[in-house]
């Protein structure tokens, strides 16, 4: 029996690779980690005959893993994962210890045959056979049917875009809305599992920038004063594709919204992708916020022009003390920083004037204006009980 350990910082990876290993009689997995320090300690515990090691983990990554490794654990063979085959990273992980270095790619055939090339070394112990650097594509594991499902996407079959409605509180207008992918291919499923499997199979940019440009379509109808809004993740935002498809468009009615579940290895480059765009006039949101840490690193780092408050805050805002203060804390920070707030997920009255009172003058919910189809007139009329907000505020 060929005992392996995986790390990798990506939940999605580590439960394909499993899965992979579950099939085959001959290994069994003896651990799985998501960082560098996991790594370390799983190889000391396991002592494992094979180790696949993600090059850019966090903690150290894979080089720093690879060297640990083999001090802690001297027989275990040390197989290089990485998305690319960057030819810098494959020498760090080769002058670490690497004796293999695999491409994720569509297959899982290779990664199986290269833990096989281990061989069973006269001692009992499994000892590691030559294996030669190689590369087997540059997409995740997944398999081809899974490719192809996301290509048809990627193409715009069976994909839909809606649009919720964002509205000034002071006085009820419209002024922007979220323009939100809606998919009717099969498998049936919420748009943020097939954007992750988009990322799994190496096809989340393309998947991102289709999203963009059905949603975009809109501009030719949309009332000039209303912004649109569209979801792009970190990686997104700094490729060519987005940046060559906003050239040909109205930059000044672009809104950008980066999520706060979306993780940012180098903020400098990211501000660096997005400073020609925002010179242009493209607005700047960060989703999600306070749906985790991550997102207030986002605040800090890119200076957004609009900070959406997830409504894991805004729900419940009305009875919780605690929520209410955070609000007004951030309502008080934002124009630190050159932002507004936008409140989402606004239910119900008691939300809305609570926000109101919090000093939130931007909203989003379903109280105030379901997603759907984009309106003939090119905009929303005011939501409904506005001027008795207003009469009563």
């Amino acid at each position: 029996m060929i005992r392996v350990m995986i790390a990798d910082d990506e939940e999605g990876i580590r439960d394909a690779l499993s899965s992979v290993l579950a099939d085959d009689e001959q290994i069994s997995l003896v651990g799985a980690g998501r960082d560098a320090d996991q790594a370390i300690a799983i190889a000391a515990q396991e002592r494992p005959d094979v180790a696949l090691l993600d090059v850019r983990m966090p903690r150290g990554g894979g080089p720093r893993a690879a060297r640990e490794i083999a001090q802690v654990s001297p027989g275990t063979a040390l197989i290089a994962l990485s998305a690319n085959d960057d030819l810098n990273d494959i020498r760090a992980m080769l002058r670490a210890g690497a004796g293999a270095y695999l491409v994720k790619g569509e297959g899982t055939t290779e990664i199986v045959d290269a833990i096989h090339r281990c061989i069973e070394g006269s001692d009992g112990r499994t000892r590691w056979a030559a294996l030669l650097p190689r590369a087997f594509g540059t997409r995740p594991f997944g398999s081809r049917e899974r490719s192809r499902r996301i290509e048809a996407v990627v193409r715009g079959e069976g994909v839909d875009v809606v649009y919720q409605p964002i509205f000034d509180l002071t006085d009820g207008r419209a002024v922007g809305a979220e323009a939100l992918c809606r998919f009717r291919a099969d498998p049936l499923r919420s748009p943020d599992v097939w954007f992750a499997e988009a990322a799994e199979v190496g096809l989340g940019i393309e998947l991102e920038i289709t999203a963009v440009r059905r949603a975009v379509r809109s501009l030719e109808w949309l009332d000039p004063s209303i912004l649109l809004g569209v979801n792009v993740s970190p990686e997104t935002c700094c490729s060519s594709e987005l940046s060559d498809l906003l050239e040909t468009l109205p930059a000044d009615r672009l809104v950008l919204e980066i999520t706060e579940n979306a993780p940012v290895n180098d903020y400098e480059r990211l501000a660096n992708a997005l400073a020609p765009m925002r010179a242009r006039g493209v607005r700047l949101a960060i989703d999600d916020t306070c749906s985790g840490f991550a997102s207030l690193r986002h605040v800090l780092h890119l200076r957004p022009d609009t900070i959406k408050l997830d409504l894991t805050l805004t729900r419940g805002v009305e009875t919780d003390t605690a929520r209410r203060l955070l609000v007004e804390a951030l309502v008080g920070f934002a124009p630190s920083v050159g932002a507004e707030v936008l409140a989402e997920g606004v239910e119900n009255a008691e939300q809305l004037r609570t926000l109101m009172d919090a000093g939130v003058h931007l909203g989003q919910g379903y109280y105030l204006g379901r997603p759907g189809p984009l309106p003939r007139s090119g905009t929303w009329p005011a939501w409904g009980d506005a001027s008795a907000f207003i009469e009563a505020g």
